[in-house]
């Protein structure tokens, strides 16, 4: 499709063309004889403002040639109305006018191609147009394509895939070793979202990682049997989960479920009633349902989670991220869906998003590509990420359903994670205390 630029750049040469070619025959060759005044464009009109088509006259003072269009037709008018002066006037104003919106929209868009960005992804791009067209694997060495293959197979045949959040730098979490596999509990803290996948009710869930930060020791640590997705810029979660849906088979249609690899208390039972609670809306709502959220209660340890935005009818209509919510203006409003809410009331909210999700996979992936960059920090020079919570207020646009799994308040604790080896350390005592 073309852009407004382009016809702006076809309306200027098509205009000048057609005022330099009008201007030398409307201008000089237009003369008066028995009361009524010819041009060369072969338009005859009388003094009572009649116009006609005449066969055009050639004559020693006019150049030969014909009209282009009949649309012209209503700038040759009576003398005693309309000058030849006036008329190039008009033609010089026009073509000002056309200059300006041109210049406007060309400066528009230098604007908007300028905008900061963060290690090579623009502001306000789509994630569509951000993410590259191939999913790679993370070990290119040890890339086999028939496991590639069997994963794909897996997924088709079981109608869900997890996928699993491990691309994070964690520049808290002051370690040797990245988060992501720090040992907890004698084995590396991914692998507990990898377990809970495997031991549902149902059977195994084929598993995805998303690796970036370190991604060959992460994957050395992980073993290479497993599967993963390579975060090569690190651009927001958002951003870490599209890149999975060039690894899917093609058309796929089935379910996605989103956990982090820093959720060691999310187990099997867990998810085990997420993915119930899923098949109800499903069948509830039918296809206007989308998505469903694992949330908790605010506490103590869960305050800089982001908060989740219910309507009337208990719909999810919005997450505010922390981050989001501390940049807003003290009198400022945010609209979430139809409703406005001031800072204060933002913060009164005591329900947080998780941050594990699971999806429609269509739907889910058409609304995160549909995502634009936020800012994340006004340093120079900012930086802009693609959060995967923005996903919902995309879906309430389209007139999707996304609903909330509030998870009991003695279990709340699970949905925690750590930013901190101190943290970690905390998680691990409540870990094995609440499982015991």
């Amino acid at each position: 499709m073309c852009c407004p630029s382009s016809f702006l750049r076809l309306g200027l040469i098509v205009h000048f063309g057609w005022v330099s070619s009008l201007s030398c025959r409307v201008g000089v060759d237009s003369w008066k004889r028995n009361n009524t005044k010819y041009c060369n464009l072969g338009i005859k009109v009388s003094s009572s403002g009649y116009c006609k088509w005449k066969k055009p006259s050639y004559n020693k003072r006019s150049p030969s040639s014909i009209a282009p269009s009949k649309l012209c037709m209503w700038f040759f008018q009576d003398k005693n109305t309309q000058s030849p002066h006036k008329y190039n006037m008009m033609l010089l104003w026009g073509s000002l006018a056309l200059i300006g919106i041109y210049l406007i929209t060309w400066t528009k868009k230098k604007q908007r191609r300028a905008l900061p960005s963060n290690q090579g992804g623009l502001a306000r791009i789509p994630l569509k147009h951000f993410v590259r067209k191939q999913a790679s694997q993370a070990d290119n060495n040890n890339y086999n394509a028939a496991q590639w293959e069997s994963f794909q197979q897996q997924v088709s045949k079981r109608g869900i895939v997890c996928v699993v959040l491990a691309a994070g730098e964690g520049s808290r979490f002051k370690a040797s070793v990245p988060k992501v596999i720090y040992p907890f509990n004698g084995k590396p803290l991914a692998l507990y979202a990898l377990e809970a996948a495997q031991k549902v009710a149902d059977g195994a869930i084929p598993t995805i990682f998303v690796v970036g930060y370190e991604k060959e020791l992460v994957t050395r640590t992980l073993g290479n049997s497993l599967n993963y997705v390579v975060q090569d810029t690190r651009m927001g979660t958002g951003h870490a989960v599209y890149l999975v849906k060039n690894a899917l088979p093609k058309d796929y249609s089935g379910d996605v479920i989103v956990t982090c690899a820093d959720n060691p208390g999310v187990d099997s039972s867990l998810l085990d009633r997420l993915i119930d609670c899923h098949h109800r809306y499903k069948q509830q709502l039918g296809k206007k349902y989308a998505a469903l959220i694992l949330t908790g209660k605010i506490s103590n340890t869960a305050h800089s989670y982001g908060r989740i935005i219910r309507d009337k009818q208990d719909n999810v209509v919005d997450i505010v991220e922390k981050k989001q919510l501390d940049r807003m203006e003290q009198d400022s409003l945010k609209y979430c869906g139809n409703e406005a809410w001031s800072k204060q009331q933002l913060y009164q909210v005591d329900e947080f998003n998780s941050g594990i999700v699971i999806a429609c996979s269509k739907p889910y992936f058409e609304a995160l590509g549909n995502i634009e960059a936020t800012l994340t920090t006004s340093q120079h020079p900012p930086k802009y990420e693609y959060y995967a919570t923005d996903f919902v207020s995309q879906l309430t646009k389209k007139g999707y359903r996304v609903r909330a799994f509030l998870v009991p308040e003695q279990e709340t604790w699970k949905l925690e994670g750590a930013n901190t080896v101190e943290e970690l350390d905390k998680l691990g005592t409540k870990f094995w205390t609440f499982k015991s």
